[in-house]
């Protein structure tokens, strides 16, 4: 697997010379860092929704990935609207929830239009959202769903951990059941994090917390579903303590470095 270093307000002010042996690669999830990274590989992880209306690739953006060398530029899929807002942490749809076959229309449109942008070195991916139990996120959760929007448009798929356990979770499926069921022959790139529980609630919510034993064995349960982790990003998205950041990776190095 490729280790892959999202690059943080952290690891922009401490930097991460003590497991620069480790890191193959560096993500960036915002231009202002895409200086940062030196020879490494480098992959883009953006916040952009992908119907969202206003959501197009600006021709600066475009030439700041192309100069830097990024070999992946990845955003999220939900939601299901085209305007929506943020509320407490949520997607709120704005206007109408679109149906399966117009997302599956407009998620075409869309990939074309940033695949021609992106040129044919830069590989396109999206990235599996949480289901946080607003309109906004049905049927774009849906994992079935998801397989087939990537396998019908033959693009990468971004696997994030944390919201698999989190749509699971309110999908009243096992995390392992719902991770089945995703495309994951089309992975290019994990991201490894754990959910937090609010009790008052039983909902879960993505904290990008430290890793447990039960991320990982979702980690490798997914592994085993896959044609081969060669070539796949592995992404720590912990970004609280550099500390703990950095033995996270030496852990990530020892164990997934390798394989």
């Amino acid at each position: 697997m490729i280790i892959t270093l999202p690059i943080s307000e952290e690891i922009e002010e401490h930097g991460y010379a003590e497991i620069e042996d480790i890191i193959d690669a560096v993500e960036y999830k915002n231009f202002g860092y895409h200086r940062f990274g030196g020879w490494k590989k480098k992959i883009f992880h953006s916040s952009e929704a992908l119907l969202d209306r206003k959501f197009k690739l600006k021709k600066d953006q475009i030439d700041i990935l192309e100069h830097s060398g990024i070999k992946l530029y990845s955003c999220s899929f939900a939601p299901s609207c085209e305007d929506f807002s943020i509320v407490n942490n949520k997607y709120q749809a704005k206007s109408r929830i679109l149906r399966k076959e117009q997302i599956k229309e407009k998620a075409k449109e869309k990939i074309k239009d940033i695949r021609n942008k992106l040129g044919k070195n830069i590989e396109f991916a999206f990235e599996n959202t949480n289901d946080l139990k607003t309109s906004a996120y049905w049927p774009v959760t849906d994992p079935f769903f998801i397989s087939e929007v990537v396998r019908e448009n033959d693009v990468g798929f971004v696997l994030d951990l944390a919201h698999a356990k989190i749509s699971a979770h309110h999908q009243d499926m096992s995390s392992f059941e719902y991770v089945k069921y995703l495309p994951l022959e089309k992975c290019v790139e994990i991201h490894l994090s754990r959910p937090f529980i609010d009790w008052s609630s039983n909902e879960l919510y993505d904290a990008h917390g430290l890793p447990d034993n039960s991320s990982y064995w979702l980690l490798d349960h997914a592994l085993t579903m896959m044609p081969s982790p060669n070539g796949i990003y592995l992404v720590l998205e912990y970004y609280q303590f550099h500390d703990l950041i950095l033995e996270e990776y030496k852990k990530l190095g020892r164990e997934y470095g390798k394989i």
